[in-house]
């Protein structure tokens, strides 16, 4: 995969195609929610520090 919207593509297709096999079984809590976020980024390069873990840093969005 050559840039990271590819990357985060796969890994998005690989999470929902696990939502749609098994959304009845899954229980929505903490363990789940951060497996489902590491398979998100599971392919992307520049997101492996942090993939599986809730966000730590505050983001700012600058409107130009």
């Amino acid at each position: 995969m050559q840039n990271r919207d590819e990357q985060e593509v796969v890994g998005c297709y690989e999470a929902l195609e696990i939502i749609l096999e098994s959304f009845p079984e899954i229980d929505l809590e903490d363990r789940y929610i951060h497996q489902m976020h590491g398979i998100l980024l599971k392919y992307s390069d520049n997101d492996q520090r942090h993939k599986g873990q809730y966000k730590a840093l505050f983001s700012q969005v600058v409107a130009i």
